[in-house]
C-alpha cells in the first residue's frame, strides 16, 4: 500500500494516536505522537511519493488484544524493515500505532 493517507480515512478510530520512533540513539524513543485522524493524515501525507509498505510477517496478537507485525518499506534503491505493534477497536478501525523502523544501514 501507499504511505499518503489519500482517500477514505474510515479506518482511523476518531481518538487514533500514532507513536513514531526513531533510530540508532533514539531507537525506541517516541519522536512524534499523531493524535486524531487530522494529525494522522497530515502525517501520512509527508510521505514521498513512491513510498511502499508491505506485511512480510503474520499478526501476532496479545491477550489484550494488541497486536504486532513487521513491514517493509521501499522507494527507489531504499529498502528497510520495521516493526508495528497496533490495536483496533470492535469496529475494526486504528486506535493505536507504534510504529518503530528497523536501524537503518
Amino acid at each position: 500500500a501507499t504511505a499518503r493517507g489519500d482517500g477514505d480515512v474510515s479506518w482511523l478510530a476518531p481518538n487514533i494516536e500514532v507513536l513514531r520512533c526513531g533510530n540508532w540513539d533514539e531507537r525506541g524513543k517516541i519522536l512524534d505522537i499523531f493524535s486524531g485522524p487530522d494529525a494522522v493524515v497530515t502525517w501520512l501525507r509527508r510521505t514521498p511519493d513512491g513510498v511502499v509498505f508491505s506485511l512480510i510477517s503474520k499478526a501476532d496478537v496479545d491477550e489484550d488484544g494488541s497486536a504486532c507485525v513487521r513491514y517493509r518499506i521501499e522507494m527507489k534503491d531504499f529498502v528497510n524493515e520495521g516493526e508495528w505493534r497496533f490495536k483496533l477497536n470492535q469496529a475494526g478501525q486504528l486506535v493505536w500505532l507504534w510504529h518503530q523502523p528497523d536501524e537503518i544501514d
